[in-house]
């Protein structure tokens, strides 16, 4: 304890006290010295000083870590295990770690809680390299919070790199994450792939030079095989990038895979999917895209649109009457935001003359889509 002590001062004021003798307390070791009673007072230390971790009183845990050391009781795992919980949720990991030091010292292994305690405490702090140290020292079942905490604090690593550019130490740390739940209950969520694919695309390295996209498009298929659920946000990150770069082939690859996992567009893809054509002059093509995508929003069954053709082109696509617009920002109150935008789009390419079909994926461009992007295998991404 004494390297301890002399190297971390905060955590020295915890033992100023250790020589101060509490005669009471020493009298009746002296009267009832047994080993019975010692095992139950260390079991009520030790329960009151878990106690205190729980409720985050510091204070009182030092306190009793202070009078087990003037009974003549040295802590053992299990009460540094709840010391430790109370010191470094209230004073930060630097704390636990000199605490662990002297554990070592005493060759006292600590429980997996405890490394799992530290963890989450270098966590907050964004001291990911100590984090993953630590969890890679637990032996038994992962504990769920500390890697759920550790997932966290990688979601916001990742955030700063990709808003510094800094793509490798970006897919580093994701690969890190991924490891770490490779080997626990839980795997790298939808959100997490979302924040690297976003940063990704919004990075220079990746814009610019050879093999444009292909990390955030490796990235996408690795994380469809990990099982990760696809969702519309996922994939509009992409198309957002490739619309500002200009790139159709980006475009047309993305809505496809889109189509074939059945996740149904939004007006976000919408919009960029179209101004990615308009910007081109490909006047028909945006105009053919967006017919498709619309009718993909209300259902990517074409069973489903046929039994609701009558209704929506009756009530809202082709009324004449002067409440069908209303009717459709009614659906805007009733939250369903996905059908009104889809059923503004399709009246308006109906008024400006355009033939509305009901089997979207029998368009031209829907074909070509189809048969050009069916597999990313022989697909040149430039």
């Amino acid at each position: 304890m004494e390297t301890f002590v002399s190297n971390h001062e905060q955590v020295s004021t915890f033992f100023t006290g250790r020589n101060e003798v509490d005669n009471a307390g020493l009298s009746v070791l002296r009267k009832h010295n047994s080993a019975f009673v010692m095992k139950v007072l260390r079991w009520s230390f030790n329960d009151v000083i878990h106690a205190c971790a729980q409720t985050l009183n510091c204070r009182l845990a030092e306190q009793l870590i202070l009078q087990m050391w003037n009974l003549g009781m040295e802590p053992s795992c299990s009460t540094y295990d709840g010391f430790i919980r109370a010191v470094v949720f209230e004073r930060g990991f630097h704390d636990g770690i000199e605490l662990l030091k002297a554990m070592q010292q005493k060759n006292l292994k600590p429980y997996d809680s405890t490394l799992a305690t530290i963890a989450i405490g270098c966590c907050k702090a964004l001291e990911l390299d100590l984090a993953e140290a630590l969890l890679d020292q637990i032996s038994k079942s992962p504990h769920a919070h500390a890697y759920n905490a550790f997932l966290e604090a990688c979601d916001t690593l990742l955030k700063a790199l990709g808003a510094e550019g800094m793509v490798r130490e970006l897919i580093q740390y994701l690969r890190v994450a991924e490891n770490q739940f490779s080997r626990g209950y839980s795997c790298l969520g939808t959100p997490t792939y979302n924040t690297v694919l976003h940063s990704l695309v919004e990075a220079k390295e990746i814009l610019l030079g050879n093999g444009d996209f292909d990390e955030a498009l490796n990235l996408l298929d690795q994380g469809i095989m990990e099982g990760i659920q696809s969702d519309v946000l996922l994939f509009n990150t992409i198309l957002q990038g490739a619309c500002e770069k200009g790139r159709i082939d980006i475009i047309e690859l993305i809505v496809e895979r889109m189509h074939q996992k059945n996740v149904q567009p939004d007006p976000s893809t919408c919009y960029f999917v179209f101004s990615a054509y308009i910007d081109h002059d490909y006047i028909s093509t945006a105009m053919e895209a967006l017919q498709v995508l619309s009718m993909r929003m209300i259902s990517e069954e074409d069973g489903i649109l046929e039994e609701k053709r009558t209704e929506l082109e009756e009530s809202f696509i082709l009324a004449e009457d002067l409440e069908a617009e209303s009717r459709i920002l009614k659906l805007f109150r009733d939250s369903q935001e996905n059908l009104a935008v889809s059923l503004l789009y399709l009246r308006w390419c109906a008024t400006l003359g355009f033939e509305i079909s009901w089997l979207p994926n029998r368009s031209l461009w829907a074909k070509r889509l189809s048969s050009n992007y069916s597999s990313r295998e022989g697909v040149a991404v430039r």
